[in-house]
Parts: structure tokens; sequence; C-alpha cells
């Protein structure tokens, strides 16, 4: 459950046939005119990173089920630049495909290193092909102990320094799906080049009495634009000190045809003793293409959603000015204790 909830106004749904997901509380002083608020998941707690990693194992799991071949892989770089770079792994993937002629689906992200130097690197889950050139490196195995493999194919793909390759490991999927807004410094840093800006500009100006640059006479504006010049190369210098924040990429359509063609939206799933509920986006993927969908898939899912509505109904909070300014209160004593805990978790659990 998230632990920093946000409250929104709650509109109604243009289609009115959608109401009945919305909490009977809610539609009701909807129907009344009143102006309603709910309380809504942040996304960027531990318990939302969570839930997210739930949902992305849940689509991998079905997919991983298609593909015997499989494999993870590990992208370093040899002179590593300041900041990571998302094109470069995403050629990476296509120069992937073109090379293999497989079809492959993946699921990758880009993180930056636990150590001082914060090196950045890419983990890439590869499903439906394996290098065939695989070499056990003998002398190194993983911080879950799984064994190494070295290949001459993926390092020449790669082509930007050293490589890794392991066999496919279902807990891998949970740390990777963790990487997304968990480095706040990125945008302290960026907050950081704003405010400089402008308040460089603005000394400059009341250095030289400048109160609109139109109606100054031309040698002044000359002088401002030189010396702006300079204030905007001081702001490049700060820019190239920004790091591009950890991320995911993956292909579209992961785990949806198995989930259709073998009839998973029947159950949630039970793997390694962890509870997986259908993901949402599967919810609201049926309903949006239900003209075009076996009618038993459709009142399946409508059961499953009607259940969450009702769970929804049986924990709706009353909000009112008093609950939201206690409820950013106590989100902002979270915030730091939840960014702990998120990087904790990537770098020690296994688990769920």
């Amino acid at each position: 459950m998230c632990t920093v909830k946000r409250p929104i106004n709650a509109k109604p749904p243009k289609d009115k046939n959608k109401s009945w997901r919305i909490p009977k509380q809610v539609r009701e002083k909807q129907a009344r005119g009143e102006l309603t608020k709910l309380l809504v998941r942040c996304g960027k707690c531990y318990e939302c990173k969570k839930e997210r990693a739930r949902n992305w194992t849940y689509k991998i799991f079905l997919e991983a089920l298609e593909h015997e071949e499989k494999c993870f892989i590990t992208l370093t770089y040899k002179e590593a630049p300041p900041s990571l770079i998302k094109k470069h792994l995403q050629d990476f993937i296509k120069r992937l495909r073109k090379k293999t002629g497989a079809y492959i689906k993946y699921f990758g992200a880009g993180e930056y290193g636990e150590t001082k130097t914060q090196r950045p690197h890419y983990h890439l889950i590869v499903l439906g092909w394996t290098p065939s050139d695989l070499k056990k490196v003998h002398s190194t195995k993983s911080k879950k102990g799984h064994d190494m493999y070295f290949s001459d194919t993926v390092k020449n793909l790669w082509g930007k320094g050293r490589i890794t390759v392991q066999r496919f490991h279902y807990n891998e999927i949970a740390y990777l799906t963790l990487y997304t807004d968990t480095n706040q410094h990125i945008d302290d840093t960026m907050e950081e080049e704003r405010n400089m800006h402008k308040h460089n500009v603005r000394e400059l100006k009341e250095k030289m009495q400048i109160v609109s640059l139109k109606d100054s006479s031309k040698s002044k504006q000359k002088l401002y634009r030189r010396r702006y010049q300079t204030i905007l190369s001081r702001a490049k210098e700060l820019r190239e000190q920004y790091r591009e924040k950890e991320f995911n990429v993956w292909s579209k359509g992961l785990g949806w045809d198995v989930f259709l063609r073998k009839e998973y939206w029947k159950y949630d799933l039970i793997i390694n003793g962890f509870f997986f509920e259908i993901p949402k986006e599967f919810i609201r993927k049926v309903f949006d293409r239900k003209r075009n969908l076996p009618k038993e898939v459709v009142k399946s899912i409508y059961k499953v959603q009607k259940e969450r509505v009702e769970i929804a109904e049986k924990q709706y909070e009353e909000i009112t000015a008093i609950s939201v300014m206690q409820q950013e209160r106590e989100a902002q004593s979270r915030v730091e204790a939840n960014k702990n805990q998120i990087r904790l978790h990537k770098r020690f659990a296994n688990g769920f």
C-alpha cells in the first residue's frame, strides 16, 4: 500500500459506461455536482516500486514461457561518459536484432554504480536469443552467486567496453524494475542550474541598470549580449555535469499474447511463493479491445475489476482540507525513508 498518497480532483469519465470503475461514494458526490477528491498512489515510494516490480514480473514471466533461449546481459564502458546515454542501449538492441535475425523481446535498465565513481552501465533481459559462443568466466560470479559468461558476439555488437552474460533468473526482473526516479540528486542538479542561471541574469541586469532590453541603447544591448554569452557558457558547464535519470526500456506487448492464448486471464499467479495479481495494464487493454476479444475473457476481467472496486469502496477515505494537509505532512516525513528503502531493496533483496 502506498505510503505517500496524494489527493487529485476526481472527474467523471467521458464514457458513462466506465463510471462503475469508480467507488460509489465518489459517483454519488459527482451526481450531486460536488467537487470530489481521491487519494492516488505516488508511484515513487517503496511500496509503489514493489507494485510496479510485481506487474513487470507477471508480464515478463508470461513472455519468458514462450522462449526457450533467454539470457541476462550487462554492458559497461571502457571509458565511461559522465551520464547514462539511453541511445547507446537502444542502438545495441537494434544491432543485436539485425545481426541475429531472431525474434527478440527485451526488458532493460540503465543505472549508475553503487561505488563512489557512480559509473553508468546497462542491464538487459533478452528473451528469444542466447549467444552461441559463451565462455565461462571461472574466476568471477555475480553478486547473487550466478555463473558469468563472456561472448565475443555480444562484445563486438556493444563495442564500448566490457560485457558479461548470465543465465536468465526471475529475481533479476524485480531488481531492474526499480530503476526509475530513484536518483533525487539529478533533479537537484537541474534545479540548481535553473536557479543559478536566473540569478546571474537578474544580477547582470541590475548591474547594467537595464529594465527593458528593447528600450536600451545599441551599445548597452551589445555589451549585455556579450556578458550574457559568458553566463550561458557557465550554464553549459553545469549542464555537462547533469546526468540522465536511471531508466527502463522494454518491448511492446510483453506477455499480452500469452495472457490471452494460454488463458492466464482466469487467475492470478504465484511465483516462488509470492502472489502476483493481473496487472491493471492488462485489465485496461481488455476493456479497450473488448469488441475483438471472446466474451468469456471480458466477463472474467469484469469480475476481477468489480472485486477491486469493492475493495476500494471499503477502503475509501473522506478527504477534507484537514486530511489533505495531514497527508502532505506525513508524506514529507516519509520521503527520505522511502528513498533509502528503495536503494537497500535494489542492493540486497531477491524477493518482493
